[in-house]
């Protein structure tokens, strides 16, 4: 009888999923096909072991010798979220560096740890306590790179990137505002001013909130010689102005009597009266970009305007600025100051607990230790509103690990251990340098956390219609 080759396998259950799978093989089993006897195989030799201790697999060889424990290699299991199905996104040639630059950090802190190391430690939820047994070859950037493709995966598909809200076809100025498109410009003098020797002073486009509607919509803000328009886009900007640009209302030039800067410099409130006898209307007119809004008042302020215009420009008062610290109070500590308030278009918030869900224009509020957003309205910022914003949600600045950059589109990836659970807001601006504030804003207080320069993915994805 030729010699045969008794193979036992024993496979460990824990009753809790194990965090090392140890695989032991007898080198005196490994040996080559063409050389090897027949082997026997018999179900008496396979064998199930329940044992909570350990999760391994054990082949014996032809003497029954167990392998020894020197001979034992150690393989990490990954965490079972990182393996989910799904389309992967495409990720730009420098998006693992955030990732590495993080988890260097904390290699280092194996080595020499500090109180402010801990911290970096339980904020990126990527190590657990029996990490230091792992084989210095496995590197938790891949473990984080992972997950942040799993994220990326559940979280938002193609189909919810969401459209820039810019006009493709028509041109509009921000910086001389008397510079409008011909095409739009004859159609103010065909279809839109109503008297006689009228000529268009300036024009404006914008988000904009009336206070009877407080639905958010794109459209102009005209002054002419003796009007103030008020417009709204009906459809895509391009040819044919007559189809798309329609007559929201008109005011008397003189009922123009007040134009408000918004927090942070993010638009205007125009306030309108008819007569004493009348209540005030105002409208916001949201530009979300401090530049912009600089800009307009600088060249406002520099017309020689007729003597029907009597208007007064300055800041609003300070209880909208009160109603923001009472907000970012309601989550965060006493000691934490507001860095940026900014006006977003839309924001797509995909979270691996609650499913995917859509704001419309709603406020984002940034401060040294926390992000915030409100519902999508921004009512409160009438004057004299009886409405404080309202808390939608809220990150740590400390959950951040990746933020990615494409035109006027900021994607904001966050990982919170304590909940277990990943969250990517998707915050569509009206301007790239809107964009770029909000980066400027994080990258003070993420950096001085994590003593990390913070790196930005940019990308170039193709945006659906």
């Amino acid at each position: 009888m030729s010699s045969m080759l008794d193979v036992s396998v024993m496979v460990h259950r824990p009753a809790s999923p194990p965090t090392l799978t140890t695989l032991v093989i007898a080198a005196s089993s490994v040996t080559s096909l063409e050389h090897s006897p027949p082997i026997r195989r018999c179900g008496s030799d396979i064998e199930i072991i329940s044992n909570p201790s350990q999760s391994s697999i054990e082949i014996l060889d032809d003497n029954g010798r167990n392998q020894s424990s020197e001979e034992l290699v150690a393989v990490p299991q990954v965490p079972s979220f990182l393996s989910d199905g799904g389309m992967v996104r495409t990720e730009s040639s420098s998006s693992g560096s955030l990732t590495d630059s993080i988890c260097t950090t904390y290699e280092n802190h194996l080595i020499n740890k500090t109180p402010s190391q801990d911290t970096a430690k339980h904020t990126l939820g990527i190590l657990s306590d029996d990490m230091s047994t792992v084989d210095n070859s496995v590197t938790y950037s891949s473990m984080l790179e992972g997950l942040k493709q799993n994220v990326s995966t559940k979280l938002l598909s193609e189909s919810l990137r969401p459209p820039s809200p810019r006009a493709q076809d028509i041109y509009y100025s921000y910086k001389d505002f008397a510079a409008v498109d011909h095409r739009v410009k004859l159609h103010l003098y065909l279809h839109i001013f109503e008297d006689d020797q009228e000529e268009l002073i300036l024009l404006l486009r914008a988000q904009i909130v009336s206070q009877n509607i407080k639905t958010p919509f794109f459209g102009c803000i005209v002054m002419s010689t003796t009007k103030v328009y008020i417009l709204r886009v009906t459809g895509k900007e391009g040819e044919e102005p007559e189809k798309w640009l329609k007559k929201e209302s008109s005011w008397p030039a003189g009922c123009l009597s007040v134009v408000l800067t918004l927090p942070w410099e993010q638009g205007l409130c125009l306030e309108m009266k008819k007569s004493e006898r009348t209540l005030l209307t105002h409208y916001l007119v949201l530009l979300q970009d401090g530049q912009r809004t600089n800009n307009f008042i600088s060249f406002l302020s520099g017309l020689n305007l007729p003597d029907n215009y009597r208007l007064i420009v300055h800041k609003i008062s300070n209880e909208h600025l009160l109603l923001i610290q009472q907000l970012t109070l309601s989550v965060c500590n006493s000691d934490s100051h507001v860095q940026l308030f900014i006006i977003f278009s839309r924001c797509i918030l995909g979270r691996s607990v609650h499913g995917n869900q859509e704001l419309g224009v709603g406020t984002l509020v940034i401060t040294d230790s926390s992000l915030v957003l409100t519902k999508d309205s921004v009512d409160w910022l009438f004057p004299h509103s009886s409405c404080p914003p309202q808390l939608h949600c809220a990150q740590e600045i400390s959950n951040l690990i990746e933020v990615e950059v494409n035109g006027f589109i900021l994607a904001l990836y966050f990982m919170d251990e304590v909940s277990n659970s990943e969250e990517c807001w998707n915050i569509v601006m009206e301007t790239k340098e809107a964009v770029h504030t909000i980066v400027e804003a994080l990258r003070s207080p993420w950096e001085h956390l994590f003593s990390l320069p913070l790196q930005i993915v940019h990308k170039d994805l193709c945006v659906l219609p």
